[in-house]
């Protein structure tokens, strides 16, 4: 910041010949001559360390004091005028004397007044005559977290001398009217001697800092006791506080932050307290059903529990181990209860199978052996009653099932499926005389039908029959004992010789042969199955 207010401010310190008589003697070219000689003008003495604005160490030294009667640092602008017109008669002099070495070294210092230190000091002097309003405006804001940022980043300017810090702890984050107002005291305090700001800011900024602290935590203490009573408000009180503390802890000091600890504990213990009487609210309200039971016999009251102390957590605890026994006996009544809805048929018993395991997994280990005891009692009697009504429809579905290798398949599929499972319902074989055995004999029946159509169809001649795979996509045409024409995938249609060996029947076609083997009705060989094709 210094660096750019500085050059803005040379720019516009224009040399100042001000009306006021100067103030100054003029030296003696000869004493002049000699000081200067003595003197090396390249060592310089920064205004302040926050700008490359320097003094040449000479003309603020002694000896500038005593040529002309008056430090340099004091000069007005006047006294500069009147300094540089010194010196330059002293370089005419030299030069009317062809004296010009010493006339160069008039011109060098004269040239450094005119040029550094008359400029410097107008800059100076502008500077000042606007610190002292600049901080006026400033501490005419009121006290808060903006003037509160603004005084802590000005204290750290004045401890340390970096004012970078300011920057930092006020930058982005205070009223911009504020930040103005800030920048105007740091352009101004740029631009003076490095000590101005020590003797000068702590007598307005120091008053500023208790009214700000008072009002901040203040703020703080009312923001956290408004949060909401929940569990959300509880963990957003948390982190409020951490915030708070966080960003306070930077600005005040840890044992005049206690207030805000003593806000926080009182609000978490009133939400604690309304969180403990709506868990058991919702506890008691918890319906009478399976679902309740199992989310009382799973979780217990920790979903309500959270951010909660221990002791108060096992406050809900025990009233929840009280509502899951009443709740339990009302489960093992509804589950009871709940056979008698089932359909007096074979898919009835499936919907049964279903309840059942549901019923275990998720009420047997919460309800007690003793209430699982009686549901099964009561599942026994509602499977013998639905396997005897169903039993007469299965058998009939049984017997509409085609006598095909594809009836057996989808018998089969019945008996491991849904049969298997069914079987699982009882201990006294009641599904297995229901549906079991009947299944087995009809899957007997079937059988042997089967293998007897498949016999007499390996029996039958093959000349004269046409075989194809579902698809259409390769098909034979038996012709006589010797040909027969097959169509390929391509479409083509070519006429090839075959022969029987037993079951295999070996078709030669053009550069190669299939071997094909009667199974039934079929012929099954290179990936292929082909089925009879009816004579059209």
């Amino acid at each position: 910041m210094i660096g750019r207010l500085f050059t803005i401010a040379v720019a516009g310190a224009g040399l100042l010949a001000g009306g006021a008589e100067a103030q100054i003697k003029s030296p003696d070219c000869g004493a002049l001559a000699k000081w200067i000689q003595a003197s090396n003008f390249s060592e310089r003495e920064r205004l302040n360390p926050y700008v490359t604005t320097s003094f040449s160490k000479p003309v603020i030294g002694e000896g500038f004091t005593r040529l002309f009667g008056k430090p340099a640092k004091s000069l007005s602008q006047a006294d500069v005028a009147a300094a540089r017109q010194a010196v330059d008669g002293c370089e005419k002099a030299a030069a009317r004397a062809k004296d010009r070495a010493t006339a160069k070294q008039f011109a060098g210092l004269e040239a450094e007044i005119a040029r550094n230190l008359g400029p410097v000091l107008a800059m100076i002097e502008k500077a000042d005559a606007t610190l002292d309003p600049a901080v006026d405006r400033l501490v005419a804001f009121p006290p808060g977290m903006d003037m509160l940022r603004v005084v802590v980043g000005i204290r750290h300017f004045l401890a340390t001398g970096d004012d970078r810090g300011v920057s930092a702890v006020y930058g982005g984050h205070v009223d911009r009217r504020i930040e103005a107002e800030v920048k105007a005291v740091f352009t101004a305090l740029r631009n003076l001697p490095g000590d101005t700001a020590s003797k000068r800011l702590p007598a307005k900024i120091d008053p500023l800092y208790a009214p700000s602290r008072d009002v901040v935590l203040k703020e703080a203490q009312e923001r956290l006791a408004a949060a909401p009573a929940s569990v959300a408000g509880l963990r957003d009180l948390d982190r409020d506080l951490e915030r708070t503390k966080t960003t306070l802890g930077k600005l005040i000091p840890a044992a005049e932050l206690a207030p805000v600890d003593e806000a926080a504990a009182k609000r978490r213990m009133a939400i604690h307290d309304q969180l403990v009487a709506e868990g058991k609210g919702k506890i008691d309200a918890m319906p009478v059903s399976l679902s309740s039971l199992a989310m009382l016999s799973q979780s217990g009251a920790r979903p309500l529990s959270a951010g909660l102390p221990p002791e108060r957590v096992q406050e809900l605890e025990k009233h929840a181990d009280a509502r899951k026994e009443v709740i339990a006996d009302a489960v093992l009544k509804a589950g009871k209860d709940k056979l008698a809805e089932f359909p007096a048929s074979f898919e009835g018993l499936a919907q049964l199978d279903g309840f059942q395991q549901s019923f275990r997994t998720q009420a047997g280990p919460q309800i007690g052996m003793a209430r699982v005891q009686q549901f099964d009692g009561a599942m026994r009697n509602r499977v013998a009653e639905l396997a005897k009504a169903a039993a007469p429809d299965f058998k009939k579905r049984l017997a509409a099932l085609p006598e095909t290798r594809e009836g057996i398949a989808t018998l089969d599929g019945l008996m491991q499926g849904e049969v298997a499972r069914l079987a699982r319902l009882d201990k006294a074989d009641i599904i297995g005389k229901s549906f079991a055995e009947p299944a087995a004999a009809r899957r007997a029946d079937m059988l042997a039908a089967v293998e007897k159509e498949e016999k007499r169809l390996e029996a039958k001649a093959l000349p004269g029959q046409s075989f194809a795979t579902p698809n259409g996509m390769l098909k034979i045409e038996f012709r006589d004992r010797s040909r027969a024409y097959v169509t390929a995938p391509t479409g083509d249609m070519v006429e090839a010789n075959w022969e029987q060996d037993g079951k295999r029947v070996i078709v030669r076609v053009p550069n190669s042969n299939m071997v094909l083997e009667r199974q039934g009705g079929n012929l099954v060989g290179g990936g292929w199955v082909l089925r009879p094709v009816a004579a059209k």
